[in-house]
């Protein structure tokens, strides 16, 4: 072992056999947080010990102990078979390591890196672990920002042309044949020895990570977003992701860890002299900070600070809720600046996706996807579905995460959630999910849904789910509609009279028409096509049954009262 350091690796082993009694005391699978605290406690490390800083300003104890953990996985003792969760194999549970048998593992696992580091790749690309991240561009370094940003809309592009995920090779030889890269120059190699053209694509894939344009969802696929099999890259767009991602990355560095813990990808290979994480502990999440506190939420959504205020403490209180109404009561509007909100502290973000009734577990939480093997074969892999991704990424989050489930009431919510109606009560609860792995909701998670009570009342849907989120009244507002044409020189006041006789008419409040179809600058020109177009078709299913009152609502009776 003379390229390694025997005191760093001393330092590292001491801590395996610690690591597999921590997780035999969490009943076989616990997150890195819980294992650290069970060891420091169990080992009388001190508070000194645990605080003290590498030059990477991440602690020295939590990086010793991750090395220590890809040992384990190295000899098969544990896995991690989600970001951020460590569990026991069978042959873990059983296993008791002593200090010489834990450097024994330790040599097996450096002579094993060292003979593939003396390896020269084939035609199969390297794994993600081997970027080597001094071919990183960084300031002062054009030529190299430009070797890895012009691969990452051709990325995009293979994927879409592999249907969505591909493996590494896959993806490789279609952005080669794409741009006529030679086979010489597939084969540069950097000075690490790893293919030079493979290591560009696979940090153009980390950029596009941490877009949230591309997730793993396990070792070795690459799996388009719904917004990455939507986005068509430039170059200028791909270098204004590579520079939020640097802007990102030296802020980290130059934090201080304290009680927040960052993921796995942390772990600093500088100071340990070993090399990189793989590729499973490496999801990156798109920081969305911005500065949008309950005072400008008013101003922008017209509501009150204190009728915000008291929402947001519901949302808080419960976490999750749902915005509900009758048609143009601007639910969905509302619940973006909610988020917008909501996600401002500690770099938080917001995704919004809606539901239909074609939507299902397996859309949402997880199920089997075709995806297409090298050979052109299908395999059927068990892939994760929206909200386990949206967790996924919001574990890297110190903010609030928010997700808002526009038109939630559309889909079969009971077959939607499955499991998730157990941990949507209890937050701090893990659960075996039916198609493998375990899984709990990161309590930085928040759920805004939306429902149109005229497609759908509120009463039909299931109890055990409506206890379970706080429900935001959103009626029409005609104060609302009076404030936004104070600048827009329309005087509202016949158009708001007018809508309350259209209310009165219909006599429920589920079904009222609501006053976001007349928030225009231009309603003077628009007033009529708006009616005739939008509320009148409205009223004929209100009162299909009952001509002659519609007969009264229609813009040839009404207008007159708006002309006056």
């Amino acid at each position: 072992m003379a390229n390694e350091n025997p005191r760093k690796i001393a330092q590292v082993v001491r801590w395996l056999g610690p690591i597999l009694d921590a997780l035999r005391e969490l009943g076989g699978s616990g997150t890195a947080k819980q294992v650290e605290e069970i060891i420091a406690r169990n080992s009388g490390v001190t508070e000194a010990e645990r605080t003290t800083l590498l030059k990477s300003g991440q602690t020295r104890f939590y990086n010793q102990i991750n090395w220590a953990k890809l040992y384990l996985r190295y000899e098969g003792l544990i896995v991690c078979p989600k970001s951020g969760i460590w569990q026991l194999t069978e042959t873990g549970e059983r296993t008791d390591l002593t200090i010489d048998e834990a450097e024994r593992i330790a040599k097996r696992w450096h002579k094993h890196t060292r003979e593939q580091r003396k390896q020269r790749a084939s035609d199969q690309p390297q794994d993600d672990a081997a970027i080597d991240e001094s071919e990183i561009e960084t300031e002062g370094q054009p030529q190299k920002r430009a070797a890895f940003l012009r691969w990452m809309g051709p990325i995009l592009d293979a994927l879409r042309e592999l249907g969505g995920v591909g493996r590494p090779k896959q993806v490789e030889d279609i952005v080669a044949r794409n741009n006529d890269i030679t086979d010489a120059e597939r084969q540069e190699r950097i000075k690490t020895g790893q293919l030079k053209f493979s290591n560009q694509v696979a940090w153009g894939k980390q950029y596009l990570i941490y877009e949230g344009l591309l997730v793993c969802p396990k070792r070795g696929d690459w799996t388009l977003t719904d917004r990455g099999q939507q986005t068509q890259l430039s170059i200028d767009d791909a270098a204004a992701i590579a520079k939020k991602w640097v802007k990102h990355h030296k802020e980290l560095r130059n934090q201080r860890i304290g009680d927040h813990h960052e993921s796995d990808a942390a772990v600093d290979p500088v100071d340990s002299e070993l090399p990189a994480l793989d590729d499973t502990d490496s999801i990156n999440v798109t920081l969305q900070k911005v500065e949008y506190d309950l005072a400008a939420c008013a101003r922008d959504t017209n509501y009150t600070v204190e009728a915000l205020a008291r929402w947001v403490k519901a949302i808080e209180r419960k976490q999750q809720a749902v915005l509900y109404g009758p048609p143009g009561t601007g639910k969905t509007f509302v619940a973006e600046h909610l988020a917008r909100h909501l996600a401002d502290e500690d770099g938080g973000f917001y995704e919004v996706l809606q539901f239909h009734p074609a939507y299902s577990y397996e859309d949402f939480v997880q199920g089997i996807r075709p995806t297409t093997r090298a050979d052109g074969y299908l395999e059927y892999a068990v892939m994760p579905g929206r909200f386990i991704d949206f967790c996924e990424r919001a574990k890297r989050c110190r903010g609030r995460c928010v997700l808002i489930v526009d038109e939630i009431n559309r889909a079969n919510l009971s077959r939607v959630f499955g499991e998730l109606m157990y941990l949507l009560e209890y937050r701090d609860r893990e659960i075996p999910l039916a198609a493998g792995g375990r899984f709990r909701i990161p309590p930085n998670v928040r759920i805004l849904g939306t429902m149109n009570t005229a497609d759908r009342s509120i009463a039909l849907v299931d109890h055990a789910l409506r206890r379970r989120f706080a429900f935001l009244a959103l009626h029409p507002d005609f104060e609302i509609l009076r404030q936004f044409h104070l600048t827009t020189g329309f005087d509202p006041t016949a158009l708001i009279e007018l809508l309350r006789r259209v209310n009165r008419q219909i006599g429920d409040r589920h079904y009222e028409v609501g006053i976001s179809y007349f928030l225009r600058s231009d309603i003077r020109d628009q007033l009529e096509d708006i009616w005739r177009m939008e509320i009148e078709p409205y009223l004929e299913e209100v009162f299909f049954d009952q001509e002659a009152r519609l007969e009264e609502l229609r813009w040839d009776r009404v207008s007159g009262s708006l002309a006056s």
